[in-house]
């Protein structure tokens, strides 16, 4: 029962009823990462649908904007790269509704070597680290020209080769997986405390060495 400012629950006998609990979306954000830095590598994830209940659903829209597509089935949803994708002078996402795809998603259009500008992150700052400050520390060791402001970071230039970068991920399972992927792809990364995903996907590194790819990651003890 609600009481003005009060919610007040009663003694009652509960029942444990059978929950089915939806695939992640903000999970699947990696996988779509992988497939745009692996262009010819094609991903089912089961179970994963489109029901309108968790925001992160945009982020098929997102990439779409980066060439790749996202045919839904009911056994899932499969991910595959569009041939005719090309670089275009600057792309433009609003992330203020869609805060835990940012880092895969700009670490997409980083390894794209895709300008784009992203707005409302100025609650990145307030995750597990502040997001948005690592990211750009990232992108610039790594020699892009990124541009940060209250509210907004964008990706402006990119080096023909990209610079190696050990990746401190300052606690943070969404920096370790989306810098992993990357890593992954070939470009010059190591993952420093690789532990951090046990937050939200404790199994991500086996299961991207299940298909074949090998993350440069450095143990904490050491």
């Amino acid at each position: 029962r609600r009481n003005d400012r009060e919610v007040l629950i009663p003694y009652q006998q509960l029942e444990c009823p059978s929950i089915a609990v939806e695939r992640d979306w903000s999970s699947a954000a990696f996988w779509y990462l992988l497939v745009a830095t692996q262009r010819d590598v094609s991903i089912n994830l089961t179970g994963l649908s489109f029901t309108g209940v968790q925001g992160d659903e945009q982020l098929a829209d997102y990439f779409s904007e980066l060439g790749i597509a996202t045919n839904a089935s009911e056994q899932g949803v499969m991910l595959s790269a569009r041939q005719d994708y090309k670089v275009c002078k600057s792309l433009l996402f609003d992330l203020k509704s869609t805060p835990d795809i940012a880092p895969a998603l700009m670490s997409a259009c980083y390894s794209l070597k895709q300008p784009a500008r992203f707005t409302g992150v100025s609650h990145l700052r307030y995750k597990e680290s502040d997001r948005l400050q690592v990211l750009g520390d990232v992108f610039s060791k790594g020699g892009a020209k990124v541009s940060i402001s209250d509210d907004e970071l964008e990706l402006q230039e990119f080096p023909t080769d990209f610079l190696p970068v050990t990746v401190r991920p300052e606690n943070d399972h969404r920096i370790a997986m989306s810098f992993g992927v990357l890593a992954a792809a070939g470009l010059p990364f190591q993952i420093m405390n690789p532990e951090v995903v046990r937050k939200s996907y404790p199994q991500f590194w086996s299961q991207l060495a299940k298909f074949g790819f090998n993350v440069p990651i450095i143990s904490s003890t050491t």
